[in-house]
């Protein structure tokens, strides 16, 4: 499971996009990706989680993105991204199941 804590932006979006990729390229079936410590998300981030859920859904990996209520949730759904977005408002209610399959 990666988390985030504080902000994601250009600046920070680096790190977790190695983070992500480690975790893909591994050929896990889930990551987990809890941003229920996530303050903030600017464009960029937005954009990763979108780029992210292709990533996985074409490599036949599932992703789960823990983010309960608050001002990141909202502007997802501000956005319309809400209903895009494996959201679960905590992890036990995620309940992915895994996926057999390795992208290619």
């Amino acid at each position: 499971m990666l988390s985030v804590n504080g902000e994601i932006d250009a600046a920070s979006l680096p790190i977790l996009q190695a983070a992500a990729d480690g975790v893909l390229d591994s050929g896990s079936d889930v990551l987990w990706l809890d941003l229920s410590g996530t303050t903030f998300m600017d464009p960029a981030g937005i954009s990763f989680l979108v780029q992210t859920v292709r990533r996985a859904h074409d490599c036949d990996q599932q992703l789960a993105i823990v983010l309960p209520e608050g001002n990141v949730r909202r502007v997802l759904r501000f956005a319309g991204l809400e209903p895009e977005l494996p959201l679960h408002d905590h992890h036990a209610a995620a309940g992915a199941s895994t996926v057999n399959g390795r992208c290619r």
